[in-house]
């Protein structure tokens, strides 16, 4: 994120010509550094080393005084530091590291206040004593409102207006109470810190320059009238508003949050036009209701209809499919449909009949990963993550518009999805275990079976077992074994007895297969 390392080095210049104290200074190098990390971003120090040299925050070494020289000078020694920038701070804990650069044919080692290494410098006395202070940290909401101070005192209007917009883009995300931003709108504003930099930005007649305004990454100028047309949580929205909208007073922004959380009696009847568009687009007696709960956010519906195994006797061909209904009312405000199947070869390894609920079904996907790209971007009824719009706030009238829409798309996309799910479950090991780690990388998928490369490992090993491929079946079984061993998850153990059971010339798929499928998650 290069904003934010332009952002970090243009406060650190903003540091160096305060008025702070030297160890103040430091401390809030310490603490942009600190801030910097939370980001994608590179090692910048270079970028103004001097700066960080003369403030007592980054120290230069050579590499000799580096506390475990004297007990690995071989490895020290064989050092090339063109191709390692990073050296252990101490060497058999890999876990914390030091900068080394070579300067003229002599390496030092760079290393900030605060960090392991310079607690142990700061032990083998090679520091003066009265550097070896760790710096003090800020919370988050602190540091900011410090910074807008400073560069309103400097008058760096760029400063003020980046750290500003930077603050309003990722409240309620990357700043939340741990950062000293609470995300309760009654909370947030009577939070000081929000009120000081508030009272900063009110008085400083930001984002009124349009030179000054930029739309870079997460310096971004915020604009309310879009914010509050995107934004689907209230409290984040009403804390936005009390950061940008300086004039509503603060008991009139109080009166309009307080009509906005106002539980709508009509809540419940609302929610039953859902299954009602059921009833009316795909009709009861081939859609089925076979499962629904309320939960924390508003309520889910499954539908079940057999697509294909009429013939009363489960068989390895049966498709079960599903259409499972999520109405997120009180934070997302979507009707987050997502279409799935049960397979009945993966049934009978799991030794069970077709199961009717959620956690059961073996595969789910949305519709619109299957909708054109163009028909996504103009339709006015999708909202977030794939799900379609579902304000209880707004009419009947809207949300059966919304909700209709859903039903037509479905009806004119849907099959697509069947013919995925129809598809050779075992086609290609190889193709199957690259499109496993391909959704891994990237998420960027039209539709996939298996989402993790242990899935297609263990699956593709009871395959080739009932093939009578059994070299095969227990190398992949032994593999799969191999990469879960180190891992942690919670079905690790279902994992290994899978493997175990091709293994054991019995094999058994556990429950490996959910429509939950955070665990599979491998970065």
């Amino acid at each position: 994120m290069h904003e934010i390392e332009g952002l970090i080095e243009d406060s650190v210049h903003l540091v160096a010509n305060s008025n702070f104290t030297a160890t103040n200074k430091r401390d809030f190098l310490y603490n942009l550094y600190d801030f910097q990390c939370r980001f994608d971003t590179g090692y910048t120090h270079f970028r103004l080393i001097d700066t960080l040299l003369e403030l007592k925050f980054t120290y230069r070494v050579p590499l000799e005084e580096h506390p475990d020289y004297e007990k690995h000078t071989d490895y020290f020694q064989s050092l090339d530091v063109k191709k390692t920038y990073w050296l252990p701070s101490e060497i058999g804990k890999e876990h914390d590291s030091v900068y080394a650069r070579e300067e003229k044919g002599v390496i030092f080692l760079y290393a900030d206040a605060g960090t392991t290494f310079w607690r142990r410098l700061c032990e083998k006395n090679v520091l003066p004593e009265k550097e070896s202070t760790a710096p003090s940290t800020f919370k988050v909401s602190c540091l900011i409102w410090k910074l807008l101070a400073e560069a309103k005192r400097q008058n760096s209007k760029p400063l003020l207006q980046d750290w500003y917009a930077l603050l309003v883009n990722l409240v309620g995300y990357d700043l939340g109470p741990k950062e000293g931003f609470p995300d309760a709108f009654l909370e947030f504003i009577e939070q000081k810190e929000v009120n000081e930099i508030r009272r900063i930005g009110k008085n400083s007649e930001l984002f009124s320059n349009p030179d000054v305004n930029n739309d870079w990454g997460q310096l971004a100028t915020p604009v309310l009238s879009e914010i509050a047309e995107e934004e689907h949580r209230t409290e984040r929205l009403f804390c936005i508003k009390w950061l940008l909208d300086f004039e509503t007073d603060e008991q009139t922004l109080r009166r309009a949050y307080t009509e906005a959380v106002r539980p709508d009696p009509l809540r419940n009847q609302k929610l039953q036009l859902v299954p009602e568009a059921v009833e009316w687009h795909l009709g009861a007696k081939t859609w089925k209701l076979v499962w629904n709960e309320s939960y924390e956010y508003g309520h889910k519906w499954l539908y079940y209809h057999q697509f294909r195994g009429e013939t009363g006797i489960a068989l390895d061909t049966d498709l079960h499919v599903y259409l499972l209904l999520e109405a997120n009312t009180e934070d997302l405000k979507i009707l987050y449909p997502k279409i799935g199947v049960q397979m009945g070869k993966l049934n009978r390894w799991q030794g069970r009949t077709a199961v009717h609920k959620p956690e059961c079904v073996h595969f789910f996907e949305t519709l619109t990963s299957v909708m054109p790209e163009k028909e996504n971007d103009t339709n006015k009824s999708l909202g977030y993550f794939g799900g379609w719009k579902l304000n209880l706030k707004n009419s009947e009238k809207t949300l059966k518009k919304h909700i209709d829409n859903f039903f037509e798309c479905f009806k004119k996309h849907g099959h697509k999805l069947l013919a995925e799910f129809e598809k050779p479950l075992f086609n290609n090991f190889e193709m199957s275990l690259q499109e496993a780690l391909a959704y891994r990388e990237d998420m960027q998928y039209t539709h996939r079976f298996f989402l993790n490369e242990i899935e297609v490992y263990l699956v593709y090993a009871i395959h080739e077992w009932e093939l009578n491929n059994v070299e095969r079946a227990k190398e992949l079984a032994r593999e799969a074994m191999k990469r879960v061993e180190n891992k942690k998850h919670p079905v690790k153990e279902a994992w290994m007895a899978t493997a175990q059971s091709v293994l054991n010339d019995c094999p058994v798929l556990n429950e490996l297969l959910s429509f939950d499928r955070s665990y599979f998650d491998q970065k």
